[in-house]
């Protein structure tokens, strides 16, 4: 795990993803329990955001050229 660009697509980017997935998951079945609209509403604006970040994170951006981001 020295290489950074073996390192973020071998571990740091599938975990990444898999961790927003569960987390968005939580987050709806959290929503779904609760019973007033307005904090169903809430629950899922924070743990979508959460997830949000979490994705916007693992993307190989281009100007994260160490880890190989480049898109063309």
């Amino acid at each position: 795990m020295k290489i950074d660009f073996f390192r973020f697509y071998g571990m740091e980017h599938g975990l990444g993803m898999l961790i927003a997935i569960i987390i968005v998951t939580i987050g709806r079945k959290k929503a779904e329990k609760a019973s007033v609209p307005a904090m169903q509403h809430s629950k899922i604006i924070t743990w979508y955001t959460i997830g949000l970040i979490i994705i916007i994170a693992s993307i190989p951006w281009p100007f994260r050229e160490a880890l190989g981001g480049k898109w063309f």
